[in-house]
């Protein structure tokens, strides 16, 4: 299959995952609101979405992406997928996360200025209802069946036309797919980020973790705030530390705050200052022999157990020859740029579809 085959057909499964979704959403809540008088609260929301997400959208996806064939595996690089690779991940995440939050919310504050629409403070209701089931959708379900669709599902089946060009699309689909102009900026950085690692360690489980991490720390962070309306309500600095420190909850929720921000702040400063230092070491080893050579003995001896002058098999052969009897190889085509990963009509069809319901949900 083609790469513009391949690229349009996932661009398809995306318009369809996500079309599906609002469609279910809205077309239930239509019939709970006015055939059934109920009124909808967040339970009845997330349960919503959890229906359309996981009952229709998900397998609508995986039927349609499916058709796409899985050649290889992702062969996981040298020094890639361990403890301090992950460590360090976790801080450059949070400060892509900021970058992406702080783009996010001035061109958001511009639109809004410019449509006359003042920002809602529904984050409080939100959590008022109900935070374990908030806390379950946000923390466990989304980072697991996000990754495994934008990760798994896509990158398993484009990256032989390219790590960095299914890195790219995997971040521009990952922010169009949640569906809010607020949010794009914001989750097509970090959804580049899972996607690196991803393409790194050939694990899943990796980018499922950041994922988490991040979902987790904005969840207890927008919970705490919930818990502080002062925050929004008072200018004066020590009248907002008197107003905390008059309730034992206030004082637990502004010590988790500091806490979180400072680690986010700090350690995201900390991640970018590294990212920029060591730029030139983060691309991507590509590879070049196709599986069909492996089945020579000699290629396989040539290129793949290099031996030094005394004989010996060096680490670095030894490990990719390891890599290939567990994973296989990854049988790279002609790379692709990511204009021509767009540019065919599923993918097309995705971005049309995907920016009209995200200025959609803007103006609702």
């Amino acid at each position: 299959m083609t790469a513009k085959k391949a690229y349009s057909r996932m661009g398809f499964a995306t318009l369809a995952f996500m079309a599906s979704w609002n469609a279910v959403v809205l077309g239930l809540s239509f019939i709970l609101v006015l055939g059934f008088k109920i009124k909808l609260g967040t339970e009845f929301a997330i349960l919503l979405n959890l229906i359309g997400e996981l009952l229709v959208g998900f397998p609508l996806f995986y039927l349609i992406a499916r058709k796409v064939p899985v050649e290889e595996r992702i062969i996981p690089e040298r020094n890639g997928g361990n403890a301090g690779f992950v460590f360090k991940t976790v801080f450059v995440m949070f400060g892509i996360s900021i970058v992406g939050g702080i783009i996010s919310t001035v061109l958001n504050s511009v639109l809004a200025e410019t449509v006359n629409k003042t920002s809602d403070a529904g984050i409080v209701d939100l959590f008022e209802s109900n935070f374990v089931l908030v806390a379950i959708n946000v923390m466990f379900v989304a980072p697991i069946v996000e990754e495994y669709i934008m990760r798994k599902m896509l990158i398993d089946r484009v990256v032989r036309y390219g790590k960095k060009t299914a890195m790219i699309m995997s971040g521009i689909l990952f922010g169009l797919l949640h569906g809010n102009l607020e949010q794009f900026f914001y989750t097509f950085f970090v959804g580049m980020v899972f996607a690196y690692v991803y393409i790194k360690t050939g694990k899943l489980r990796y980018p499922v973790f950041l994922h988490f991490v991040l979902n987790s720390t904005s969840t207890l962070l927008s919970y705490c705030m919930s818990k502080i309306p002062e925050f929004t309500q008072i200018e004066d600095t020590d009248k907002l530390v008197e107003a905390v420190l008059k309730s034992d909850t206030k004082t637990i929720c502004f010590l988790i705050i500091t806490a979180i921000m400072v680690i986010e702040y700090l350690g995201g400063f900390i991640g970018l200052i590294g990212l920029l230092v060591n730029k030139k070491r983060i691309g991507f080893t590509e590879s070049t022999v196709e599986a069909s050579e492996l089945l020579d003995e000699n290629v396989l001896t040539n290129q793949y157990i290099a031996n030094d002058e005394e004989g010996t098999v060096s680490d670095e052969s030894q490990e990719r020859f390891e890599n290939y009897n567990r994973y296989g190889l990854v049988k790279e085509k002609k790379p692709v740029s990511p204009a021509e990963a767009i540019f065919n009509p599923g993918m097309i069809s995705a971005f049309v579809g995907l920016i009209v319901i995200m200025i959609l949900s803007f103006f609702i």
